[in-house]
């Protein structure tokens, strides 16, 4: 807070205080009443007492804050900023204070600041100031209004100071408070005129309810005529002309008819005058002639006023008043004697006109306006229509009275109706003219649209187009005026015009509107709508970077042309990344023939959103809609010779591969892991076979622990077709034969290293299977399939997204280049909007456009063309440091088991084989489990590498998990591995003694994953949640095995079970599978107990210990 003497100002104290306070404050301060006056240090306020009429004196408190404002409080009745407040702050302003601030004070009486004012207030009625004043373009100016409040007129005058203008006109006006005067003079543009008026105005007390000032009452008649005779009295603003004295009028007391045959005392004159004004005595306003002058009558003007102030008279009260009226000595009309009638409400019919007003707006806009306007303004008029009766919504008539003779017939307004009216309008932001601009001389019920300048045309545009519709759909009649600024060229004849090139596999685009049979291409209007809007790159939606719904286009005719942003984006959403620099040529887009399925969705006979009419190539349109309807396709059945029978779904994914082929289209085959996407894939290798179209190989890249299931699946499904193995250092003897296979194998390692051999050669079709291997745009892989020679290309995988869209990017970037556009383009188009900023539209423009492209199904989506237990194999070799352990152990034991046979007998060597091939086991499932020197250090293993690629990819399905092994030991190897890949898991051993919280645990759902020891969870669990089974080492009894895989298949269960087996190629794994399937017996023999079967024969022995090298 500020010490209120220092910075303080009595012009402050005239802003903020009201003037009747000021003056009573005055009074208050010339009579000495102030006392007690004390300055607070610490709280930074000025405190005092003011004597007023009661003995016990006001207590006032102020303070003033950093801005200067005034917070003054009193314990009299008005509390705040009151009369003792502005007395106690002249009282301070005008003292000397003592040189200690925190003593009383008292007021001194003869202050030298106090006596300069009072000397400047002295000057007011001596000082010759005319001269000076009439050559001040500087004026004192007098502005007259009349308004009715509840019937009762309120005329009032208005000071402002203005400056004259050489044409007259006046601008840069204040509002003049007189209360100024008698505290600071009169300024030096005043004239003996002006000063007359505001002492008159001060003795008519009529400066008592600043800022208003009311002229009324005794002597305001007279008071009037002095402020006409400035030459500088006006009618309601500084824009009309100043009013004239004109002669008298004689006036006339008259009845007039109001509402319910109510009549009232009127003063009219003759010749008639526009308004007779309220003062005493009456003066009149002739607006035509702009003249005001007496109005001479027989009445006193004592009497005259209570006459005019005699309330309105009801029929039923009209005997009586003729009656009064008759004993009076004063000659009067008797009022008429009236029969009133009263019809039924009927609801108006709204008028509304569009038209502008003309007059400028600069007069209306404050200093810190914002809006840059021109002399045009866009209004909307509002009347209402009562069967002919035209009204004003806001009139104060609240019926309407037709008289016949006698007879008054009137009927109410419908004011409910009306306001519903109006708040319709108001619904869409239409405001009144006066609360957007101020009280102003406008029509009432004048309404504008706010808005910023540059946003006007689309705002009104959107107004004509969006919300007037709804208005005549109410029963509304609009009305446009010839002068209103927007006119508006409506069209819905939107076209996309098709050109095919020479070679048709491309075509050109061109987009257009017809607008009164003249063409207008919208391409370079797009263009530079993208361009205006880089955002949209972003967003991908229109609403969010304007609040208008239309693009404005501007016609030579002066007509604006109205593009729906709905529309608009309907179109953006397809054809927003095809405007690519080297895309346009001469106003039209050049696309590759797919683009075409996209555009369909636009056209107005076949598209989702039917906006545009096709026009030229028809065989483009055929192709399109073939291309859209590739949901549609037909299942086909498993081709003759292939051993096995198509589920439903594989039939139409083998549907879906041969559509492909036939548009020349490629696409990636996603779904779930276990459904089958290397069988459908052979079956469409053998239809293209048997078709006469496979005259070059089908080269087929996988991982290397997937050659052995590809090799494996062709022969067991399509021996028809031939496979050659491209993998192993012997490979090289088969590179001049790969043409005369059917099917070439290798891996993605290999197509690198071998790209001299492989590149050149021509291939019917190339498969990337688990084709994440790609989803490096800058990878060797990548780059290396680029480079391959083919007519078609395919992916397998059930997980083309991984970690972010840019794999998604890159995968199609070599199925399709250009389909997601160039990765800088994809980058900004969708990836960063939809990763970063969530952005819903882009994502589903991205589904549309791969979705002919990708056909993925998830166990949950084909569950009931599943059987309710699918086994799969897996398979995977042996290499490295891990083969050539298992080679040193399998001569070891193999010379062991021979050498125990020879010395003890087949029956008495029953453990010796079984420690031999536990161990061979044991290698198979990780060398770490084996405990011989020849196996210290050896720590990689094939199969547990194939597992840890398996199970993040069951669980980014969605699968429950149970993974069993005989092996405790390989379960805590496998626990390390989940650990380091922080995925969640419980786990039971025979060494579990709190078994029902992890079977809880997984059953509730709150792991995914549960790891079982053979032993301790093969038999009486029932962990129905599971709709997966992994068995890491497969044990030898088939039995023991399904009891296990019957944890998860059994009653209960009611999701399909997918059970995997996974074994090492060659291996004494292998050998005991295929044994199983030939001779369940010779298993049972061998792993249910020594000495309780016969051992395999020489021959199967051999088998069992047979080197990887030698397997088929």
């Amino acid at each position: 807070m500020l010490y209120v003497p220092k910075l303080l100002e009595f012009d402050d104290l005239i802003d903020q205080l009201e003037a009747s306070f000021l003056e009573q404050g005055l009074d208050y301060f010339r009579s000495h009443k102030v006392s007690e006056i004390t300055h607070d240090d610490e709280d930074q306020t000025l405190t005092a007492q003011v004597k007023g009429k009661k003995k016990v004196p006001y207590k006032i408190s102020i303070s003033v804050d950093d801005e200067l404002l005034i917070d003054g409080d009193c314990s009299c009745k008005v509390n705040y900023n009151c009369k003792h407040v502005a007395a106690v702050l002249m009282a301070d302003m005008f003292t000397e204070l003592s040189v200690n601030s925190s003593e009383k004070v008292t007021v001194s009486k003869t202050a030298n600041q106090w006596q300069k004012e009072i000397d400047k207030a002295q000057q007011a009625f001596n000082s010759p100031v005319e001269s000076v004043a009439e050559k001040n373009p500087q004026k004192l100016i007098y502005v007259l209004t009349l308004h009715k409040t509840s019937n009762i007129p309120k005329f009032q005058l208005h000071i402002q100071t203005a400056r004259q203008q050489k044409d007259g006109f006046y601008s840069d006006e204040k509002r003049y408070n007189p209360s100024n005067f008698f505290l600071h003079g009169p300024k030096d543009y005043m004239v003996d005129v002006d000063i007359q008026v505001i002492h008159q105005l001060r003795t008519s007390n009529m400066l008592s309810k600043l800022p208003d000032i009311e002229l009324v009452g005794k002597g305001s008649g007279e008071l009037l005529n002095t402020i006409i005779s400035t030459g500088r009295c006006l009618w309601k603003n500084l824009e009309s002309t100043s009013l004239e004295l004109g002669k008298n009028r004689n006036g006339k007391l008259s009845w007039q008819v109001g509402e319910n045959g109510c009549q009232s005392l009127v003063l009219k004159t003759n010749p008639a005058a526009s308004i007779v004004l309220p003062t005493t005595p009456p003066l009149y306003l002739d607006l035509d002639k702009n003249h005001c002058g007496n109005t001479q009558v027989t009445v006193p003007s004592s009497v005259l006023d209570v006459l005019l102030k005699t309330p309105p008279i009801a029929p039923e009260e009209i005997e009586s008043v003729i009656k009064k009226l008759e004993a009076l000595k004063i000659k009067l009309p008797p009022p008429d004697k009236l029969t009133v009638k009263n019809q039924k409400i009927i609801p108006p019919t709204a008028l509304l006109t569009l038209t502008c007003h003309n007059e400028s707006m600069s007069s209306y806009l404050s200093d810190v306006a914002v809006k840059k306007r021109s002399d045009i303004e866009p209004i909307i008029k509002l009347k209402l229509d009562y069967q002919g009766n035209i009204i004003h919504p806001s009139d104060e008539a609240t019926k309407f009275i037709e008289r016949k003779g006698n007879t008054l017939t009137q009927q109410s307004r419908d004011i409910k109706t009306e306001k519903k009216m109006v708040a319709l309008l108001r619904s869409f932001g239409a405001v009144l003219f006066t609360e957007e601009y101020g009280k102003v001389d406008i029509e009432a019920d004048t309404y504008v649209l706010p808005c910023s300048a540059d946003k006007e045309a689309e705002r009104w545009v959107d107004f004509i187009l969006e919300e007037l519709p709804i208005l005549e759909k109410n029963g509304w009649l609009i009305t446009k005026d010839p002068i209103f600024p927007f006119k508006l060229a409506l069209s819905e004849d939107w076209v996309m015009t098709f050109n095919d090139s020479k070679d048709q596999q491309s075509f050109e685009l061109e987009i257009g509107i017809t607008v009164d049979d003249e063409y207008l291409n919208l391409l370079p209007v797009l263009i530079k709508m993208i361009s205006h809007y880089p955002e949209l790159a972003q967003s991908g939606d229109l609403t969010s970077h304007t609040t208008a719904h239309h693009l404005l286009i501007n016609l030579k005719d002066g007509r604006i042309l109205p593009l729906a942003y709905k529309r608009l984006q309907a179109l953006l959403d397809i054809i927003v990344d095809m405007f690519e620099e080297g895309n346009i040529k001469k106003n039209r887009v050049h696309l590759p023939n797919w683009r075409a399925a996209e555009l369909l969705e636009l056209d107005s006979e076949y598209g989702q959103f039917p906006i545009m009419r096709w026009a030229g190539s028809e065989r483009l349109r055929e192709y399109a809609l073939r291309v859209k309807n590739f949901s549609n396709i037909k299942p086909i059945p498993a081709p003759e010779n292939f051993n096995a029978e198509l589920r439903p779904y594989q039939e139409h994914g083998l549907a879906w591969l041969q559509f492909l082929r036939e548009f020349e289209f490629n696409g990636i085959l996603a779904d779930d892991m276990g459904l089958g996407k290397t069988v459908q894939t052979l079956a469409h290798i053998l239809i293209e076979k048997q078709q006469g179209r496979l005259l070059d190989p089908v080269l087929v890249v996988a991982p290397t622990t997937l050659m052995i299931n590809w090799r494996k699946e062709a022969q067991r499904f399509t021996p028809e077709l031939t496979v050659l193995t491209l993998h192993g250092s012997d490979r090289k003897k088969h590179y001049t034969t790969i043409q005369n296979y059917d099917i070439v194998l290798t891996t993605y390692p290999l197509l690198t290293r071998d790209e001299e051999i492989i590149m050149p050669i021509p291939y019917h079709m190339v498969i990337l299977d688990e084709a994440q291997y790609i989803k490096n745009s800058k990878s060797k892989a990548t780059q290396a399939v680029a480079k391959l020679n083919t007519k078609h290309r395919l992916c397998l995988t059930g997980t083309p997204l991984e970690n972010h869209l840019g794999e998604l990017w890159s995968i199609y970037n070599y199925l399709m280049p250009g389909l997601l556009g160039h990765e800088a383009q994809f980058k900004r188009l969708f990836r960063t909007t939809i990763e970063k900023f969530g952005n819903n539209r882009r994502a589903e423009q991205l589904a549309k456009r791969v979705s002919p492209f990708l056909l993925r199904r998830t166990k949950e989506v084909v569950a009931s063309d599943l059987p309710p237990k699918t086994e799969i194999i897996r398979t995977v070799p042996l290499e490295g440091e891990q083969f050539e352990l298992y080679e040193k152990i399998r001569v070891l034991m193999n010379a062991k088991v021979s050498k125990a046979i020879t010395e003890q007998g087949a029956n008495k060597s029953h453990i010796i084989v079984l420690d031999a091939l536990l161990k061979l086991r044991q290698v198979c499932c990780d060398p770490r489990l084996v405990k011989l020197d020849e196996a210290q250090g050896v720590n990689t293993s094939a199969k547990l590498d194939l597992l840890m690629g398996l199970i993040p990819e069951l669980l980014e399905e969605g699968r429950k998990i149970l993974l069993f092994s005989q092996f405790t030991s390989m379960l805590s190897i496998i626990e390390d591995e989940i650990k380091l890949r922080q995925i969640n898991y419980v786990k039971l051993t025979g060494r579990t003694k709190d078994r029902e919280t992890p079977i809880n645990k997984f059953q509730e759902g709150d792991t995914p994953l549960f790891l079982i020891s053979l032993k301790a969870g093969g038999t009486g669990l029932n962990l129905t949640a599971a709709d997966t089974v992994i068995h890491y080492d497969p044990w030898w009894n088939p039995a023991v095995e399904q009891q296990a895989t019957d944890r998860a298949h059994r009653i209960g269960q009611d999701k399909p079970v997918f059970v995997y087996k996974l074994y090492t190629a060659g291996t004494v794994e292998d050998r005991i599978q295929e044994m199983q399937h030939r001779k369940k017996a010779l298993a049972d023999n061998l792993f249910e107990g020594a000495g309780k079967g016969n051992l395999p024969n020489s021959d199967e022995m051999q088998a069992l210990f047979q080197a990887i090298d030698t397997v088929d």
